[in-house]
């Protein structure tokens, strides 16, 4: 088995997740920033679009886990 075919670990999954969630929280935030927003929003943003993102691979990993093992 090569390198390329062997699974990643969660942890690997775990710090993939949290990045890119921070960029998605950084693009959503500069989306805001472009349109005007107000600053409320902005923050609000800024501060809960990363973790609704985070939580939302997690538990698609987790139910996609779940199914594998039903298998």
């Amino acid at each position: 088995m090569s390198r390329a075919e062997q699974p990643k670990s969660a942890l690997y999954h775990l710090v993939e997740d949290f990045f890119v969630s921070l960029l998605v929280g950084a693009a959503v935030t500069a989306v805001l920033v472009m349109i005007d927003a107000s600053p409320r929003a902005i923050l609000a943003t800024a501060l809960g679009a990363p973790g609704v993102y985070f939580l939302g691979q997690r538990y698609r990993r987790m139910r996609a886990r779940k199914q594998d093992l039903t298998q």
